[in-house]
């Protein structure tokens, strides 16, 4: 087929996601990835896809499709990431994560899964450091807040605890 029909075949793909239709996303996605591999937009969107459709094996193959294709890029070692921990993989997910961000990224989404992450192995100082991190870069994030809120109240510190309520009992109805 024209590779000029690649765009149009994305565009398709896009519309059929945001329409409710991820089966028909992801026979365009498939469509598009036969006639070039190498799109890793479209292997990032139809790992997605098939990780909602309840495909995690084949979503887990395409995430790391993705990644071969971008092995340096951070964002990518986040995708396979997060991919892992919502499947409390968190053996698998955890290299992935501190790839991340030994490559440089600095993302709220980052620190809260490596959080999550440290506070799965029983590691809470580690797991706080991640969160006050996340804290720092997405103060309006109400997830992030109430779990920083409730470490510091686990730890009994009080002190650090009692102002984060304080914005939890503003924010919330």
């Amino acid at each position: 087929e024209d590779s000029g029909h690649i765009p149009s075949l994305f565009n398709l793909a896009v519309c059929y996601s945001k329409l409710g239709k991820p089966e028909d996303a992801i026979v365009i996605y498939r469509k598009l990835l036969d006639q070039n591999a190498a799109i890793y937009e479209a292997r990032v969107n139809v790992a997605l896809l098939l990780e909602h459709t309840g495909k995690r094996t084949e979503a887990g193959q395409e995430f790391e499709k993705a990644l071969e294709l971008r092995p340096d890029d951070p964002q990518a070692q986040l995708n396979l990431g997060m991919f892992h921990l919502r499947g409390d993989e968190i053996d698998k997910a955890y290299p992935y994560l501190q790839t991340a961000a030994d490559k440089g990224l600095g993302t709220a989404e980052l620190y809260a899964a490596l959080s999550e992450a440290e506070r799965l192995k029983k590691n809470e100082t580690k797991s706080r450091e991640f969160l006050e991190k996340s804290f720092q870069l997405d103060p309006g994030n109400v997830r992030t807040l109430r779990q920083l809120a409730t470490s510091y109240f686990e730890e009994k510190n009080y002190a650090k605890a009692a102002p984060l309520f304080e914005q939890l009992t503003k924010r919330e109805p």
